[in-house]
């Protein structure tokens, strides 16, 4: 299935939308297709959309900043997930999912996005006047990054009263991803602070997404949560606290992640050209109103330049 929407060409993500979206340490896995849909006067880009085995990412671009609905499907219908929204650089909006999507019969997914209803300002209720109704449609295909199975040793089955079931736990490119259904307690008293991914220096990993939803009942939970990888040679430990007791993983090795080439790190690589990001930030202090809000507290100089007015010359 082709891209839908007019395809444009924007190069490398900014690295502020990849590191909020986790996935700094799989940028070469990120497309970017950048489709473009206008409506209500609007314009909305898909710039950037990731999927594996724990879940999706879609990052949208449209001024001035808001919080849509995001409705998402593939060749087997409607993912049916709650998704999560995080900031990136002005007028960038990273969605997550914690659901994967389903490959088609090429072994591809093949997904539709319908983006509508804008709402500027905070999420919630919008205030009179504050949305932006229109509909932005866009379809793409992306390969779903496979994962390497971790072994949990030893072999998590209960905690204390607590009976666990571990559907998956893995390594993605982006997360250290765990799904399991917990038997036993009622599901309010099962929340993700019992859950914890642990580093080489027994300091909590930030936790990337969670879900935690009764299954079939008030006595079963589906817990669905990942974990961002850091990016040096580390061991990971599982913990969980409940039941009366605790659980906690051997150690489990990992190398670091490669570095993507697409990384900062690897500007000017060969074949590769310069990026507006590729050149060092500089502090910068320039506030946006009206039509566009936001403020810009970083800027990339890449060119010098002179000019004049009524305080005299300036060069830069």
């Amino acid at each position: 299935m082709p891209p839908s929407g007019t395809l444009q060409s924007i190069g490398r993500l900014p690295v502020e939308d990849l590191a909020v979206a986790n996935l700094s340490q799989a940028a070469d896995a990120v497309s970017t297709p950048d489709l473009l849909q206008t409506s209500s006067g609007r314009a909305v880009r898909l710039v950037g959309a990731y999927a594996d085995t724990a879940g999706i990412v879609l990052i949208l671009r449209s001024l001035p900043a808001g919080h849509p609905m995001v409705q998402i499907s593939d060749d087997s219908g409607p993912i049916n997930s709650g998704y999560g929204e995080a900031n990136g650089v002005i007028g960038d909006l990273v969605v997550s999912y914690m659901q994967p999507p389903r490959a088609g019969a090429d072994g591809v997914a093949h997904l539709g996005v319908t983006v509508s209803n804008f709402v500027q300002g905070p999420p919630g209720p919008p205030a009179v006047g504050s949305a932006n109704s229109g509909v932005w449609s866009f379809s793409v295909s992306l390969k779903i990054q496979p994962a390497t199975p971790l072994t949990l040793s030893p072999t998590l089955t209960s905690v204390g009263s607590w009976k666990v079931t571990v559907e998956k736990f893995e390594l993605t490119p982006s997360v250290v991803h765990l799904r399991a259904v917990v038997d036993g307690p009622s599901s309010i008293d099962v929340n993700q602070t019992a859950f914890a991914l642990l580093d080489d220096a027994g300091n909590p990993i930030n936790v990337a997404g969670a879900s935690l939803v009764p299954k079939g009942g008030q006595k079963s939970t589906e817990v669905d949560m990942s974990w961002g990888r850091v990016f040096r040679a580390t061991t990971y430990r599982l913990q969980v606290k409940g039941g009366c007791a605790t659980y906690t993983s051997g150690p489990a090795s990992f190398a670091a992640p490669p570095t993507p080439a697409s990384s900062p790190s690897a500007k000017g690589g060969k074949g590769q050209a310069l990026t507006p990001l590729d050149f060092p930030a500089a502090v910068e202090s320039l506030n946006f109103g009206d039509a566009m809000s936001g403020h810009i507290s970083t800027g990339r100089p890449q060119s010098c330049g002179a000019g004049s007015g009524s305080s005299g010359q300036l060069f830069s």
